[in-house]
């Protein structure tokens, strides 16, 4: 047994001492229904804007999932990974996978941890960031850097172009990590402690407050995931106690859901043809998938956050050119600053493929000389193009 899972059944059993829930049942309560069972101890939920859902296991050697449609049979897209954590999505469409999430090496602020980028296609992965204690919870910023938490050993981590800022905020043991819709605060479940959710100013990390704090007898619930709806109201896995908790913006809590057995985290579903954007899906320590119907009115969008525009650099050898001759063209593709390796560019009448650092070149053989203009265009990307002039040889 991991030292998260021993750990969330002490809290398990501290909770099943107390007296009856002190918190009222949310009105109206959606319906729930469980999807799937036995995929091993889940840590993390996503939804992708196509309507598939992902998720994490931390058994098995630590694997990623992902399903298609209810009903069908959930595809494997990764696995070994060293203590599967949270998930975010990037810019460019790839998804953020944190390790070291639920690893008894995170006890200590270690260096074991980091974030991976994930193909959501093909599972292919590459490295985003290492160096870090742990990367449980992980979100994604407005100016494209990323947080992680470590509820072990306290603190947030934020990673900015591959730097980490160790322990860039102190707060105690946060678990699952939500941004508001303003791009202002920075919101912290907080598991090992009585059950509370802190708010981080992100301009300032030093400006941390209590936002929400549980009363006897939740305090031992151990809220783990979270995330929120653009009504700014929270929505959180309590994983002792089995539940789902909705905090509201006046900071009053309701329990939206109960009997979910290790509750770990929550995400929204990415709508037609697979489920539905206004439904919570949850998982557990438990192995289960969890749907609850119409748990708001209002989600937020799902899938990657919109990406800049990719933009396309070239450069032509020679600059100036004469008839018949071959003019090499040389070009690179970033998008949010990062390289587009593998990105189809159409130049001429013919293609190329970028490189791991998002560069390639083709030769194209010149009709006739004078003064002309060429242009390239990214596939898919009509306003990435990119035009270039041709002037005669003297």
């Amino acid at each position: 047994m991991s030292v998260r899972l021993l750990v969330a059944a002490v809290l398990a059993t501290l909770a099943l001492a107390s007296p009856a829930h002190a918190l009222p049942d949310c009105s109206p309560l959606p319906e729930k229904r469980t999807l799937l069972t036995g995929q091993g101890q889940l840590e993390s939920i996503i939804s992708d804007a196509r309507g598939r859902i992902f998720y994490s296991d931390i058994q098995n050697g630590g694997r990623l999932f992902r399903l298609d449609a209810p009903g069908a049979e959930p595809k494997q897209l990764v696995q070994g990974i060293n203590g599967t954590g949270g998930l975010a999505w990037d810019t460019d469409g790839s998804l953020v996978l944190g390790f070291n999430g639920g690893n008894q090496n995170a006890v200590a602020d270690g260096t074991a941890g980091g974030l991976l980028h994930v193909n959501p296609e093909t599972g292919e992965t590459a490295p985003l960031a290492s160096g870090m204690g742990m990367a449980n919870g992980i979100v994604r910023g407005p100016d494209g850097a990323f947080y992680a938490s470590n509820d072990f050993a306290g603190g947030i981590d934020r990673v900015k172009d591959g730097k980490v800022e160790d322990d860039w905020s102190k707060v105690q043991t946060p678990n699952g990590l939500v941004i508001d819709t303003a791009g202002r605060y920075l919101y912290a479940a907080q598991t090992f402690k009585p059950a509370s959710v802190a708010r981080i100013d992100l301009s300032n990390p030093a400006k941390e407050e209590p936002y929400y704090e549980a009363t006897a007898p939740d305090l031992q619930g151990g809220p783990d995931g979270m995330t929120r709806d653009d009504r700014d109201r929270l929505f959180v896995a309590v994983n002792a106690s089995g539940e789902v908790w909705r905090i509201d913006t006046d900071r009053t809590a309701c329990r939206l859901a109960s009997g979910i057995m290790n509750a770990s985290a929550v995400n929204w579903g990415g709508g037609a043809p697979g489920f539905p954007a206004r439904n919570l899906y949850v998982v557990g320590f438990s192995g289960v998938l969890v749907e609850l119907a119409d748990a708001t009115d209002r989600p937020p969008p799902a899938g990657p956050p919109a990406a800049k525009p990719p933009r396309l650099r070239l450069a032509v050898e020679p600059k100036r050119v004469a008839a018949g001759s071959s003019t090499r063209w040389r070009f690179a593709v970033t998008a949010g600053g990062r390289a587009m390796p593998g990105a189809t560019v159409r130049f001429a009448g013919r293609r190329a493929t970028t490189n791991a650092d998002g560069r390639a070149e083709l030769t194209v053989r010149i009709a006739r000389a004078g003064l002309r203009k060429a242009s390239a265009a990214l596939a898919g990307y009509p306003s990435a193009r990119k035009t270039v002039r041709l002037l005669p040889r003297r």
